[in-house]
């Protein structure tokens, strides 16, 4: 999720062009070496297309001070499966405000209100050899980002073949709205709404992967879900569906996972068994 309410949206090669002298009063030291927001961009996108992935889109905004605020969302051939995309966000500055910072996932939230979050983060300040350390930072996290591209498959085919009944409704729903942990108590009727009468028709099955949905198809009607709700949010279904994704897992080589969800995996007898129920 990207929002820029105080910030004027810039291109990449308009970045290009932002001088990294500061706007505001601030006493530099020898150590402070502010990085330009389009070398700091540069790295991100070069770091992906080494790891054989194409930018599917890219957005920037600069607020009244020039500090950057991005995100770049990752695609390549035959690994989008019309669920989600994985994404970088970026942020930096050049008054000193904040470091250099990334932060990856398929859950991520960048706005200039300064909420930046997401499920791998790394940092770096502007200090002497940050131009150095920067190269290795950025590279590990979009490894990261990237490698956990295959277990975000394994859960979401999971979520689909894990079917529910009324109970199992009920139960998930209590524990989304037990202390606001994914959705308000004033949220509960629009997601069952949604699930029983979902606007899009792949959505209607009326398994796990339908009432998931139903979730993130209301948090777009409050500008989204905090990076923690929605983490909170895949941790219910996580659980849920825990057979269903070991299975998936099973079926994938061990070098295409970086990442483990925990539960024991089950054999194609238990799975066709526990979807007949």
């Amino acid at each position: 999720m990207y929002y820029i309410n105080n910030s004027q949206e810039k291109s990449f090669d308009q970045l290009i062009n932002v001088p990294t002298e500061p706007t505001k009063n601030i006493s530099p030291s020898n150590r402070w070496k502010p990085v330009p927001h389009h070398h700091l961009v540069e790295l991100v996108k070069d770091s992906v297309t080494s790891h054989g992935f194409n930018i599917h889109q890219e957005r920037y905004g600069l607020d009244k001070h020039n500090n950057l605020f991005g995100i770049i969302k990752l695609e390549r051939e035959n690994h989008n499966n019309g669920t989600f995309r994985n994404v970088i966000g970026v942020r930096n500055s050049h008054n000193q405000d904040f470091s250099a910072q990334l932060v990856g996932g398929a859950n991520v939230m960048v706005c200039d209100n300064l909420m930046f979050d997401g499920e791998f983060k790394d940092s770096r300040k502007h200090t002497t050899n940050v131009l150095r350390d920067l190269p290795e930072i950025v590279y590990q996290l979009t490894e990261n980002v990237v490698g956990s591209y295959a277990n975000q498959t394994c859960r979401y085919n999971g979520y689909q073949y894990t079917s529910l009944d009324k109970s199992d409704v009920a139960d998930i729903m209590h524990d989304a709205t037990r202390n606001d942990f994914a959705i308000s108590g004033g949220q509960y009727n629009k997601v069952l709404n949604e699930y029983e009468n979902p606007q899009h028709e792949e959505f209607e099955p009326g398994n796990a992967w339908s009432l998931f949905n139903a979730f993130t198809e209301v948090y777009k009607n409050y500008n989204g879900a905090t990076v923690r709700r929605s983490i909170n949010l895949h941790s219910i279904f996580d659980r849920r569906c825990e057979l269903a994704i070991d299975h998936e897992l099973t079926s994938y080589a061990p070098d295409q996972l970086s990442l483990d969800f925990k539960g024991t995996p089950v054999s194609d007898t238990e799975l066709e068994h526990m979807l007949a129920h």
